[in-house]
């Protein structure tokens, strides 16, 4: 499932197009929109309202976050990523992303009553959940991690220590 906002953002002439051209192509788009999450009007307005909060608070936090850490480039939540963070926590939804700045600040947002912090999966946590339910053979996981190197996709920092401890094996390079 994704929000609208995040569906844009794979139509033509974005930035993550230009990297990744293949999104735009007619079987992907269908899968996209037929998966966005169908709102209410009223909810969407105030998912809105909610996700000007978070990014607020979002770009201050991170702004320290950066600053504290002498990173010269100062991260900000988009707009679109904000908003799946106040769906998600409005409906009890998993948040499924390797944007660093919203898997960052979303473990800055209070708690719920349960004590409980969002839950966030990244994508190689998604692969394991996929092989783990037998929809997808090692073999493949192997593959798509590999063409994510091919394609010089922006992994996370920790993502070679993560799948060691996801799949008991040394991660895939860009040998075939």
């Amino acid at each position: 499932m994704t929000i609208k906002e995040l569906a844009n953002e794979t139509t033509a002439n974005t930035g993550l197009t230009v990297r990744h051209p293949w999104l735009t192509g007619a079987d992907v788009q269908a899968d996209l929109n037929a998966a966005i999450l169908e709102l209410a009007e009223s909810d969407d307005e105030q998912y809105d309202e909610d996700a000007d909060y978070y990014r607020a608070e979002g770009d201050e936090y991170l702004e320290c976050y950066c600053r504290d850490r002498n990173l010269e480039d100062i991260r900000q939540l988009s707009m679109a990523d904000a908003k799946a963070l106040a769906i998600a926590l409005d409906r009890g939804y998993i948040l499924a992303t390797d944007e660093w700045p919203l898997r960052e600040f979303s473990q800055f947002v209070e708690p719920d009553e349960n004590n409980q912090r969002i839950p966030i999966m990244s994508s190689l946590q998604v692969l394991k959940l996929f092989l783990d339910a037998g929809q997808m053979s090692m073999d493949k996981v192997r593959a798509t991690a590999r063409g994510w190197i091919l394609s010089e996709e922006r992994l996370p920092r920790s993502w070679q220590t993560e799948y060691r401890a996801l799949f008991n094996e040394a991660p895939p390079d860009a040998q075939a």
